[in-house]
């Protein structure tokens, strides 16, 4: 059999998203989900998304953790309505820099007993480059994404924000 190689100026190049793109993905998953009789594939769900839905809305990712919580133990069914209902309404927000930034620091929490001084005022100062435009979100992204690999953080290596946000289109974040 022969095997196909492309040249450089053949290779198809992947699309970077938009955030209707992304905003498609999640929903589509959250039908998966929603389509479940299992609280823990509601639950798997929402653990993956959550730095997604950090960047859509902090206050959202809130509500969506207290219905996912089942405090007031109702039905599955009432907790997945409930919970469709947020998640619309976070999904509608466009992340702005500002919030990406918020997400960012989060993330690199994860690594702060890890890191030597030196690589946590590196990450900082990359952040607040991002926040300032003088690096892009894929920029810092990479660098996080790669001590996720580093440091074998499987949480943060499923979240799909990574997925979703290492090649958008823009830094403006519009429709």
């Amino acid at each position: 059999m022969i095997e196909k190689k492309h040249s450089p100026s053949t290779v198809p190049m992947r699309q970077p998203l938009k955030l209707a793109d992304i905003r498609q993905f999640v929903l589509e998953r959250f039908q998966e989900a929603k389509a479940s009789t299992k609280m823990n594939d509601l639950v798997h769900f929402h653990t993956i998304n959550k730095f997604l839905f950090m960047a859509h809305g902090e206050n959202e990712l809130k509500e969506l953790g207290n219905i996912v919580a089942n405090h007031e133990e109702l039905s599955f069914s009432e907790v997945k309505e409930n919970y469709e209902e947020i998640l619309l309404k976070i999904l509608q927000k466009s992340p702005t820099v500002k919030s990406h930034s918020n997400t960012l620091f989060h993330i690199s929490g994860h690594f702060r007993k890890h890191l030597p001084s030196i690589e946590k005022q590196f990450i900082k100062k990359s952040i607040e480059d991002y926040t300032s435009g003088k690096i892009s979100l894929n920029q810092i992204l990479g660098k996080l994404k790669f001590l996720t690999s580093k440091f074998d953080r499987t949480y943060l290596s499923r979240q799909t924000y990574f997925l979703l946000y290492f090649d958008v289109e823009s830094n403006k974040f519009e429709n």
